[in-house]
């Protein structure tokens, strides 16, 4: 964003911040939150698309404030490519004595586990790349790492508390669980595959039975000139055909384990709901949290409305228990080729609910119905082209003055945030 440094408010004296940051095409959303006067956290991370700038340190420094003293707080909500880009920059502007929040599957071995399990359908976009700095970086600072689950406080001062809302303790036997059996199957992965070493290429091509993935991972060179073996066994066979079929090594939600959090400054409830989804489970997702011990009794007047609005992430009877209709909502939008969130139906039920609703770029620019005159019109109002808009960010800045008493967050968009309206809805 041009001019980023002489277009941000500053902020008052007896202010508290919930600012939300976004782009459209993969390149993620983080929060920045000033709690107290001196002290602000960072809940996770994303770049401009055009610079690769780190976006919430770019933010922190256009208002003047010093992220190596003020900042006590990163929070990682999941390792999801879009909510982490940038990241280890966070941290390494951070001084050690900063907390690094993150949820329980943060031991190396679950994360590892965990990032592999779900990149096994998709190319690898970088997350591995930068989950080994924000460690490695973490380790080299001196950085407290922090493991967080349901219902636990994340931080307390005198002004405001902070608790996560998930994982839920169900999702972490799950995780477990399924951690249990890949460990398991990687052991007879690899006695099957001391067993395949000695068979020809051409024998273990013609047996339909043997999972893609162990055959796929043979090198050519183990494969050339390799003698006669007796054929593998029927027991070799149905080894493997477990393996391939194996429904507790099915690619887990990753989403269900992201860290949702509630914040309570001077009696003032705020709801970040991270990429948390509607789970198959009602011990698991937004039913959990609807549910949680945190929620009980708390009616929040600002909500970061999940998965970029996305269905799966709507859960009505939350709404209806734990935010305000007069709450401010925002959410970010999402692009991945003609895919784009939020689905129109979703952000109608959010227009509906809400009734002021902001996010970071109007998703009718992203839609592809830009051949009309009217769309035609909104672009050369706002941008420049389609391509334009799908690297801007946007900047729902909200901001609550602590010393009147009212729950009314005062909120100002910059660059392509948008207030979200029945028009533009209209045009998706």
């Amino acid at each position: 964003m041009v001019g980023l440094n002489s277009n941000i408010l500053p902020i008052g004296e007896h202010e508290a911040e919930v600012t939300l940051i976004g782009g459209s095409s993969g390149f993620g959303e983080c929060i920045v939150i000033r709690y107290e006067e001196d002290e602000w956290a960072i809940v996770d991370s994303c770049i401009d698309a055009k610079t690769q700038t780190c976006l919430p340190l770019e933010y922190l420094r256009a208002l003047g404030v010093k992220p190596e003293e003020k900042v006590k707080y990163v929070i990682c909500t999941h390792w999801h490519d879009d909510h982490i880009r940038g990241l280890h920059e966070v941290l390494n502007a951070c001084s050690s004595d900063t907390i690094f929040c993150v949820a329980m599957a943060s031991e190396r071995l679950k994360f590892l586990y965990e990032i592999e399990r779900s990149n096994l359908y998709e190319a690898d976009r970088g997350v591995r790349k930068e989950l080994i700095l924000c460690m490695d970086k973490a380790n080299e600072k001196g950085i407290k790492v922090m493991r967080l689950v349901q219902d636990q406080r994340v931080f307390k001062t005198d002004c405001c508390e902070c608790n996560a809302l998930s994982p839920s303790q169900k999702e972490l036997s799950h995780f477990f669980e399924e951690l249990a059996h890949a460990i398991d199957d990687k052991a007879k992965v690899a006695e099957q595959k001391e067993k395949l070493a000695g068979v020809k290429e051409s024998a273990i091509e013609s047996a339909d039975n043997i999972s893609n993935d162990i055959f796929n991972s043979f090198s050519s060179e183990l494969m050339d000139g390799l003698i006669d073996s007796p054929s593998l066994s029927d027991d070799d066979y149905n080894d493997l055909k477990l393996l391939q079929g194996n429904a507790l090594v099915t690619k887990p939600n990753i989403n269900d384990r992201s860290v949702a959090l509630l914040l309570t400054i001077q009696g003032h409830h705020i709801v970040l709901g991270a990429d948390l989804e509607v789970s198959s489970d009602i011990e698991c997702g937004w039913q959990s949290v609807n549910d949680s011990i945190c929620m009980r009794g708390v009616y929040a007047g600002l909500f970061k409305i999940p998965h970029h609005g996305s269905s799966t992430g709507y859960y009505e009877l939350f709404l209806r228990n734990h935010i305000k209709p007069e709450a401010t909502g925002k959410l970010t939008t999402w692009i991945k080729g003609k895919k784009v969130r939020p689905e129109k139906d979703t952000l109608a039920l959010y227009h509906q609910y809400f009734s002021k609703l902001y996010i970071t770029i109007d998703p009718s620019c992203l839609t592809g119905k830009f051949t009309t005159p009217e769309y035609k019109k909104i672009m050369e109002e706002s941008t420049e082209s389609i391509v334009d808009i799908k690297s801007q960010y946007g900047i729902v800045q909200s901001r609550l003055d602590l010393t009147t008493g009212s729950d009314e967050w005062k909120t100002t968009t910059y660059g392509s945030a948008r207030v979200v309206s029945q028009e533009m809805i209209g045009r998706m």
